[in-house]
């Protein structure tokens, strides 16, 4: 329920910096800790909103990039919600230089376990 309450007031200027802090990182925890898929995923909602209209929410979730990612990719893998799509996006636009490295990261992961044996996997 806080999750939806933030992402629909999402656009108000929060005027007290540490209110908006202790936002950011109470919609982290959820996505990030609760185990009930519905919170996971209004969640991610929410911090796509606040990372899009306050500034520096997007400060305060850059050191926790990398666990936010790998959550949201398992929230779609687990939900198939290509509504997703759009939160992605987002992070990747906003952080893109840390999902640079995310991104070696994983493809490193993938070819330490063979994933590339008998050469790339192409989705279609």
């Amino acid at each position: 329920m806080s999750c939806w309450v933030l992402h629909s007031f999402s656009l108000l200027r929060f005027h007290n910096e540490l209110v908006l802090r202790n936002a950011v990182e109470l919609v982290k925890q959820d996505l990030l800790v609760d185990k009930e898929m519905p919170v996971k995923v209004e969640a991610a909602i929410a911090l796509q909103t606040l990372i899009s209209n306050q500034e520096q929410a997007k400060v305060y979730i850059r050191l926790y990039i990398r666990p936010v990612m790998q959550e949201l990719l398992h929230i779609v893998k687990e939900t198939e919600n290509d509504d997703f799509t759009n939160v992605i996006q987002k992070m990747i636009c906003e952080y893109n230089e840390e999902m640079a490295v995310i991104a070696i990261d994983m493809t490193q992961n993938l070819v330490g376990r063979g994933c590339f044996v008998n050469g790339p996997v192409f989705f279609g």
